[in-house]
């Protein structure tokens, strides 16, 4: 039995190894096999493999012109090598991948580097007080290698083939050899068997510096089975997909035989055969599959290794906190007409699946236009690349963008076959969970504008006609939800009864109980009734706000919690009452200070404040805390609009105000109710034309570029100022070139109702971005002002900091 060139760490799905598995979850794998006896000598950590992988799995209906490869890089440092008299050896290793986990293994081999055996685990999983993932989902994503977690990989196949067999004839040029592999591997219901005869044969030898390596070249035909677990979190559960595959692998490599490893190799894998994914309910889905890989492995000394990745690192950008755009990022960020059109005649024409996801990258990340991801979403759907067309369509759903009737339609081809998704290697998850939201988000029912939908109105009802007739259950359940937010009435307990046996319906079952003032099922947390005391609303509150914190709750519940906007619209409409007009007469009534902050953080969320700003005044004033918090909640309400612009004679003064503290560290106005020193500077404007407080370290400087000003909701006035002191005046839209350095400042013009004044100023210090270097950030503040008999003083402010 022999290790088998042809594996990748990262492509381990192709070459298992008889394995003991020493994982934290408890799985484990038997073998049998002898380690060296009588070890007699141990050689330190002088060998680093780097190895880079491209690989790819193709199921029935994907193309190589539309299915990127996945890139990945790996360490393997050799921590120790021991010998023995006879020949075997034991060898400790430690592997890094570019993007994570960290493995340590044992690998034993005899005298003709045959595998004996593998011992390998990984890193236990951090123990977390609000963990992201379950114990078993752990467990689960170790076993998935692969930055999108396509490749099956147990811990020992990862290791397990980087040191080759020898020439079972002292390795003369001409020499051939042939090894027989029969391996398994398992640990729970992941799985992997490979078989395979490899024939290797020295072509040759090589001279470098003044070391000869024998020149290798080994093919193989093999066949590959895997069985692997993966979540699908809307059926709240796991499913199994198999693999089986027959092909080649052809590997070319340079010997170190005097060390017994490579020193370089090369190899290629080409595999076809099923796919089958098989659902807990009994449904199993078929489809081809194809698999490719490209590997290189190079070793080097833990010196050179180490001048590798300075290297590396070298020609990787500086991170910044602010994202700058540079080359074609700048010109597609800007949206020049010309170089639009050119990548989309180059998204057309190409059939390069590297570069047409680079081109969609690129509009991603830098274009704001709708009309930009529409464009996209056409070129991929026309030009037959379903798997682009359909990610461009949910990204444009979580912007907040409208499905129309032909994207449904595409949509509808996934979320009623899930064999039609397998066939493509999409994830039915996402496309379910990226609808469920959006419709949560953005009620239809509650929505006037048809524009602002989620969905044009045709397409919303091609959906909802769905139900009950899917045969797909989880498409039932959307349509349920898209009925449900359409049209919210005779739907609560439909909602609920399905809600128990589809995770997906989570989000919804919180709208319809929270929006219903009867007994949906046989739930809590229903609309208290009209004239409930305070107490019953501030219970409802604490109840619907903590259910987005349970475990089968999906992200959209996030967007619907009592405090959304959407919730207490729909709300009103499923009760037909007037609850601004309920809670605005039990604010009236209510004596109590905690009942009148419930009512008013109710009122707060339809943007409504209960007093009159002369009223609000007088609460924040006062010293007690209760009152003063309530005060504080209404005054913010009362900016919800951001339509009260003050006159032109307060915005001059305050305006000016504001930017003498940022540019010169001048005094402005002090704080209503004065606490620590601390506070006192936090929440009061300070000079930002210093570098951030920290932010980089003892390095920072202050800023010396040009000061740039948005011209926007400043006096002319304090513009007339500005410029006098020569500060670069500029219209709003003004986009700093990416090679120039500047600090930018936006002022908001002031708005004021009654007494009170809000005012926000954003501060942009750019490094100039030459060669991915420059670093930058950002800050932003918002002030709160009353107008007292001793001037204006501070009540609130709310400031963030990238």
């Amino acid at each position: 039995m022999t290790a088998f060139p042809g594996a990748s760490p990262r492509g381990s799905a192709l070459v298992a190894a008889l394995i003991l598995i020493a994982h934290d979850a408890g799985y484990r794998t038997a073998i049998r096999a002898a380690a060296p006896r009588n070890a007699v000598a141990t050689s330190g950590a002088s060998s680093v493999y780097d190895i880079t992988t491209t690989e790819r799995w193709m199921h029935g209906r994907e193309s190589p012109e539309f299915t990127e490869p996945e890139r990945s890089t790996r360490s393997v440092s050799i921590e120790s090598d021991t010998h023995a008299p006879d020949g075997s050896r034991v060898l400790s290793m430690r592997c890094s991948k570019s993007y994570g986990d960290r493995l340590l293994a044992t690998v034993a081999v005899d005298s003709k580097g045959h595998l004996l055996r593998v011992a390998a685990s990984l890193p236990p999983s951090r123990h977390e007080q609000y963990p992201l993932f379950t114990p078993h989902q752990d467990s689960v994503r170790q076993f998935i290698d692969g930055e999108t977690r396509t490749t099956v990989a147990l811990p020992a196949s990862r290791v397990w083939d980087l040191i080759p067999t020898r020439a079972p004839h002292g390795g003369r040029a001409g020499e051939s050899w042939r090894d027989t592999v029969d391996l398994h591997a398992s640990a729970g219901r992941f799985a992997q068997r490979f078989e395979g005869v490899r024939t290797s044969t020295i072509v040759g030898d090589t001279i470098i510096g003044s070391r000869r390596f024998a020149i290798v070249r080994d093919s193989a035909l093999v066949r590959y089975y895997e069985s692997s677990e993966r979540e699908e979190r809307t059926l709240d559960t796991f499913v199994v997909v198999e693999r089986h595959a027959t092909g080649t692998i052809i590997g070319r490599y340079l010997l170190d035989s005097a060390a017994g490893m490579y020193q370089l190799r090369d190899d290629t894998t080409r595999l076809t055969g099923t796919a089958i994914r098989r659902l807990p309910d009994g449904r199993t889905f078929k489809t081809p599959a194809r698999f490719e890989r490209a590997r290189h492995i190079a070793r080097y000394s833990s010196a050179g290794y180490d001048s590798l990745i300075a290297k590396r690192s070298s020609r990787q950008g500086e991170f910044s906190i602010v994202a700058r755009p540079t080359g074609i990022e700048e010109r597609v960020s800007a949206g020049e007409a010309g170089v639009r059109d050119s990548l989309f005649n180059a998204l057309s024409a190409s059939r390069d699946a590297g570069e047409r996801r680079r081109i969609w990258h690129l509009f991603r990340r830098w274009s704001e236009k709708e009309s930009d991801r529409r464009a996209l979403q056409r070129i991929a759907f026309e030009g037959g690349d379903q798997a682009l067309g359909l990610e461009v369509a949910r990204d444009r759903l979580e912007r907040g963008d409208q499905v129309d009737i032909a994207t449904m339609r595409e949509l509808l081809k996934v979320l009623s076959d899930p064999g039609y998704a397998f066939s493509l290697s999409i994830e039915p998850d996402l496309n379910y969970e990226r609808i469920n939201d959006a419709l949560l988000g953005r009620p239809p029912a509650v929505t006037p504008d048809t524009l602002n939908w989620p969905c044009a109105p045709e397409a919303c009802r091609i959906l909802a006609a769905q139900w009950p007739r899917a045969k797909e259950p989880r498409l039932r359940a959307l349509a349920l939800v898209a009925r449900f937010t359409m049209n919210p009435a005779s739907m609560c307990d439909s909602v609920f009864v399905l809600s128990r046996h589809v995770p997906i319906m989570s989000g919804v079952q919180t709208l319809a109980i929270a929006a219903s003032d009867r007994r949906c099922g046989d739930a809590l947390g229903v609309l208290p009734p009209k004239g409930a005391p305070w107490g019953a609303w501030a219970h409802w509150l604490r109840l619907t706000r903590g259910w987005v914190f349970q475990p089968r709750v999906q992200t959209g519940d996030a967007r619907l919690r009592s405090d959304s906007l959407a919730l207490v619209r729909l709300a009103e409409r499923l009760s037909g009452r007037d609850l601004e007009g309920e809670w605005k007469l039990d604010f009236s009534k209510a004596r109590a200070d905690s009942a009148q902050y419930v009512y008013g953080y109710l009122l707060a969320i339809l943007g409504v404040a209960p007093e009159s700003s002369s009223e609000i005044a007088d609460r924040i004033e006062s010293a007690p805390q209760g009152r003063s918090d309530l005060g504080k909640l209404e005054m913010m309400t009362l900016f919800a609009s951001r339509t009260h612009p003050a006159d032109s004679a307060i915005a001059e003064e305050v305006v000016g105000t504001l930017l003498a503290a940022a540019l010169d560290g001048t005094k402005s106005w002090p704080l209503l109710h004065p606490s620590s020193t601390r506070n006192s500077a936090l929440s009061t404007p300070h000079r930002v034309v210093d570098a951030l407080d920290g932010a980089y370290g003892p390095n920072e400087k202050p800023i010396s570029a040009p000061i740039v000003l948005d011209r926007s909701g400043i006096p002319p006035g304090v513009l007339a100022a500005m410029e006098h002191r020569g500060v670069h005046v500029v219209d709003s839209g003004f986009v700093l070139p990416s090679n120039e350095s500047a600090l930018e400042l936006h002022v908001d013009a002031p708005q004021m109702v009654g007494p009170f004044l809000m005012i926000s100023l954003a501060h942009r210090h750019l490094a100039a971005r030459v060669n991915g270097h420059g670093q930058s950030w950002a800050g932003e503040s918002t002030y709160f002002l009353l107008h007292t008999k001793s001037g204006w003083r501070i009540v609130s402010s709310v400031s963030g900091i990238t």
